[in-house]
């Protein structure tokens, strides 16, 4: 992760306009995509994060802070009664607002055109100007604000545009789960997830770089798509061990048989044995084809380098030295929190996380018949969101209903 503050080509960076975010990754002479608008961004590389910038033309540029800090609408009317909205406060017609975008006034030159011929805007109280400035600035202006990516934005965002990526994990809810699964730096965690690697990020900042983290996968490869966008350096991403959730059962086994790597070479790359007429003049009809015998080895070096390392994180497993285990999963967790509960030592902590109380219900009542396991918990997360404003502080009027539920205890030693 870069700590100099400075936006860098190939960073993932993350545009707030208003409540909106979308995270994009940057590189000089590419244009991005944002609300229809297709523009540069080259000119916010080596500025701090943090800034303001507005969209002109094709390009972007920065707004100041005297620009940005201005007060808007400091004096107005008593109240709102007298106001009738019959659509002719605006003297400005929709002709004449697309005649002066044709003409280069946009931005906030447009919204100040805009102010000064409205019949109604200085009787207005200051609330409703306030307000008013905003949708005409959010209609006729792209203004956006630059910031790092970080795992609560990140939270914030998928709950925003696809919560069901991230099994609906909000903010608060992966506090909870650092918290209650004690994480932090130098441990030795195993990771169960499918959301994106957004448990995965948030593990991996906490650890920062010291320790061990194994994540179990379901897929072929495990998904890291969070983990890209949080410009972690090398040496946090060094301690990551993967191993495939079909292969768990073999940590268990005492004396594992050795598999076969034997396969069935097709004939076009027999290296071995004498090849069959046909083959020998295809050969020397292609002299300057690809050599079988190199391409075989280079696989063969592949496949034996990706043994090794499932051999050795297999090892590390088997030693059953763990010190935290976390899962949010789509699976059933009920099969991989009995399995993998093996691995832990005694007086660890281990945190399941469903959307679905029931899921959890079943995994409690198989840890109480199970043993070893003090204060199992089951509890639901829960989060008011408030709107904090001058004389204007409240509840939002729209705000997520559940943030899930969290399965949590700890391990002691069972008597032998």
């Amino acid at each position: 992760m870069d700590h100099s503050g400075v936006i860098n080509a190939g960073d993932s960076l993350i545009l707030k306009r208003g409540n909106d975010l979308k995270l994009v990754k940057i590189f000089r002479n590419r244009n991005i995509f944002l609300l229809k608008r297709n523009f540069s961004i080259d000119p916010a590389i080596g500025k701090p994060y943090g800034t303001l910038w507005d969209v002109v033309d094709r390009t972007i540029k920065q707004v100041q802070p005297d620009e940005e800090e201005q007060a808007e609408g400091t004096t107005g009317g008593h109240d709102n009664r007298s106001l009738v909205d019959d659509g002719t406060s605006q003297r400005l017609t929709r002709d004449d607002i697309a005649a002066m975008k044709s003409q280069g006034v946009q931005g906030q030159d447009l919204v100040e055109q805009i102010v000064e011929n409205s019949a109604t805007f200085k009787s207005k109280t200051v609330f409703s100007q306030e307000k008013y400035l905003k949708k005409k600035k959010k209609k006729h202006m792209l203004r956006f604000r630059i910031l790092r990516p970080s795992i609560r934005l990140l939270c914030d965002m998928y709950m925003m545009k696809g919560p069901s990526k991230c099994l609906h994990i909000r903010m608060d809810t992966m506090s909870q789960i650092l918290t209650q699964g004690n994480v932090q730096s130098g441990l030795n965690v195993v990771l169960v997830e499918t959301c994106q690697g957004l448990l995965l990020s948030a593990v991996l900042e906490r650890m920062a770089g010291h320790g061990n983290l194994f994540q179990i996968h379901s897929e072929d490869f495990p998904v890291r798509q969070v983990m890209d966008s949080c410009n972690f350096p090398d040496e946090y991403k060094k301690i990551i061990h993967t191993f495939p959730m079909n292969k768990v059962a073999t940590v268990f086994r005492e004396e594992e048989e050795e598999e076969e790597e034997v396969e069935k070479i097709p004939k076009r790359q027999r290296l071995e044995g004498e090849p069959d007429d046909e083959k020998m003049d295809e050969s020397e009809e292609k002299p300057g084809g690809d050599d079988p015998k190199t391409e075989m080895n280079t696989e063969q070096e592949r496949r034996l380098q990706k043994k090794l390392l499932l051999d050795n994180t297999r090892n590390l497993l088997k030693a059953k030295n763990m010190d935290v285990l976390l899962i949010a999963s789509k699976f059933q967790p009920e099969p991989l929190l009995m399995t993998l509960i093996d691995l832990l030592l005694p007086s660890r902590q281990f945190v399941v996380f469903s959307p679905f109380r029931e899921a959890l219900v079943e995994c409690y009542t198989k840890l109480r018949e199970r043993g070893g396991i003090l204060n199992i918990r089951i509890t639901e997360t829960w989060l008011r969101e408030y709107q904090v404003l001058p004389n204007r502080t409240h509840p939002m009027m729209m705000m997520s209903a559940s943030g899930g539920y969290l399965l949590t205890g700890t391990t002691v030693a069972l008597d032998q």
